[in-house]
């Protein structure tokens, strides 16, 4: 799942969150279908776990002049749900659960 303001809202400590974290959270969990959500807006470059939902807040791509200042990443999905983000510049590396080493990427390399 993929999201522009933060759905980890107040449980997460996360500030900007939607209005509408909660119900949204509560959606997700709901599914039994998400297994992590990508989110940005506040940059603080972490990773929680809520109730079996990863929540990935990115660091912002660019926070002022020069490389040093930029982030980004490469998020792998694998088949047996294991996801992997090769983070650079400011982005930090995640993985959750550590692959084997025969999964097969469903998105990247």
């Amino acid at each position: 799942f993929f999201t522009y303001g933060s759905v980890r809202g107040a449980a997460g400590n996360s500030r900007p969150y939607r209005d509408n974290a909660k119900a949204v959270r509560i959606v997700l969990q709901e599914s039994e279908r998400v297994l992590a959500v990508f989110q940005g807006h506040s940059h603080q470059n972490d990773l929680k776990e809520i109730l079996g939902i990863h929540y990935c807040t990115f660091v912002a791509m660019v926070e002022g002049a020069g490389l040093d200042n930029n982030g980004y990443s490469v998020v792998k999905l694998y088949a047996n749900g294991s996801i992997e983000i090769d983070g650079f510049c400011k982005q930090k590396d995640y993985r959750w659960p550590k692959p084997n080493d025969k999964a097969d990427p469903l998105i990247g390399e």
